[in-house]
């Protein structure tokens, strides 16, 4: 038992790395051997929030075919897709998208992905206003109207509106 502990928790490190490092032949590797690809580490970062931290875009897209959880939250709630965000990773917010992500999620503090999107375009003008195009249109296509209605009328919506 001791021995499955220890290996549990060296390919536990180890995928979270070579995740965060992209490497993708080590990937491929753990996931041949079945290692727990809902693991997190002590922050609660998955490694495909890792990888789509450090933009390793093939390991993230390895992950997700093998079944990795897309939504996973962090400590802070947030997910792959606020990481994409806050990294103004349009490829890796595709990415997140084809495989079915949700951009409606919000962290701890309230803040779904769309909504830090917008505030950062309001501090970073014309940075965001792809990565906003591609998850309003994500939203109005997938998502209830009603839940699109209530992000809209937030007032931090109608603040990045009226700047």
């Amino acid at each position: 038992e001791a021995f499955f502990l220890s290996f549990y928790y060296v390919t536990l490190k180890i995928l979270s790395m070579m995740a965060r490092y992209g490497h993708i032949d080590a990937i491929k590797h753990l996931i041949t051997l079945k290692v727990d690809l809902t693991s997190k580490t002590q922050s609660n970062w998955s490694a495909v929030k890792l990888a789509v931290r450090y933009k390793h875009h093939e390991c993230a897209e390895a992950l997700l075919k093998s079944g990795a959880e897309i939504d996973a939250k962090d400590d802070k709630g947030r997910t792959a897709m606020h990481s994409a965000v806050f990294n103004e990773d349009l490829k890796g917010i595709e990415l997140l998208l084809a495989h079915k992500a949700s951009p409606s999620i919000p962290d701890k503090k309230g803040k779904t992905p769309l909504m830090t999107a917008r505030e950062l375009e309001s501090e970073h003008k014309g940075k965001y206003t792809q990565i906003i195009k591609l998850l309003e249109d994500v939203i109005l296509k997938d998502e209830d109207f009603e839940e699109w209605e209530e992000i809209t009328m937030s007032k931090e919506f109608e603040t990045v509106k009226n700047d």
